[in-house]
């Protein structure tokens, strides 16, 4: 009797584990996602009610802006086998090359009329693209006077293939933004330089374009949040029922918290 109650306590206890372990993970990736999904919709204002300064205006502005130009390289960048002078590139570069493969196989043998599984380790040679070689990089510019430090924006690009080639033991393609293209901006202008900003975003789409990737990214984030209460609630009811508490004002609360959301959302696409 005593080692089915030691066998028990120790069920219950590998439950509970579980259950926190699990509430605990749904709930970050919960909090993760709204996070982003918040993130996106301040960026998608910012797209909409930020009005396009004029560059020559801005001189000891300091504050969020928008602006819209042409970029200014001061040193010109040339885009990887294609040449070309961007604003902008990705490069991207795969080997072919053989590995060693292992795998195995089930031999199945008859013995006095029994089948007898044995498992077979078998090595190969094989041929396989890896990744060798992937760069991005910037140009250095400016928008008018204004000096653009990038690393740490946000990229909205329709990126341009520029190089795209496959040859018997490599793969080369390059994308990028040419250094012709208009560019939009929205960060914060402090001291004639933008090097940051909430949000941060550099990008040659529209202002239309813009706004409905962003739209698109928020309703996946959106989602994904629905999603991760609705399979937290499993976790929490087991964890209730392990601590021999009523189930009735969790299930209030999630019911609350999903409301909120789809309602924080609906008013969000209406204003």
């Amino acid at each position: 009797m005593k080692e089915v109650r030691k066998n028990y306590d120790k069920l219950k206890n590998t439950q509970k584990s579980i259950a926190i372990i699990v509430s605990v993970l749904l709930a970050i990736i919960s909090f993760t996602n709204f996070y982003y999904a918040n993130k996106l919709i301040q960026s998608s204002k910012a797209v909409k009610n930020l009005k396009v300064s004029a560059v020559n205006e801005l001189k000891d502005f300091t504050g969020m802006v928008k602006i819209k130009s042409i970029p200014k390289i001061e040193k010109s960048l040339s885009a990887p086998h294609s040449h070309e002078e961007v604003l902008y590139y990705e490069n991207y570069e795969e080997i072919y090359k053989q590995v060693l493969s292992e795998n195995e196989d089930v031999k199945i043998t008859d013995e006095n009329g029994k089948n007898i599984h044995d498992i077979v380790k078998n090595k190969d040679f094989v041929m396989k693209w890896f990744p060798h070689k992937d760069k991005k990089k910037w140009a250095d510019f400016k928008m008018g006077k204004i000096e653009i430090q990038p690393e740490n924006a946000e990229k909205y690009f329709e990126l341009e293939t520029l190089y795209d080639k496959e040859f018997v033991k490599s793969k080369k393609k390059t994308l990028g933004v040419l250094e012709t293209d208009k560019i939009t901006i929205i960060g914060h202008l402090s001291e004639n330089q933008i090097s940051s900003g909430n949000p941060f975003i550099i990008s040659n789409l529209s202002d239309e374009e813009l706004t409905k990737k962003l739209n698109n990214n928020c309703t996946t984030f959106w989602l994904l949040t629905a999603l991760s209460i609705l399979l937290l609630l499993p976790a929490i009811i087991v964890l209730l029922k392990i601590f021999q508490k009523s189930i009735s004002n969790i299930y209030i609360s999630i019911f609350s918290l999903l409301i909120s959301s789809l309602i924080f959302y609906v008013l969000y696409l209406v204003l």
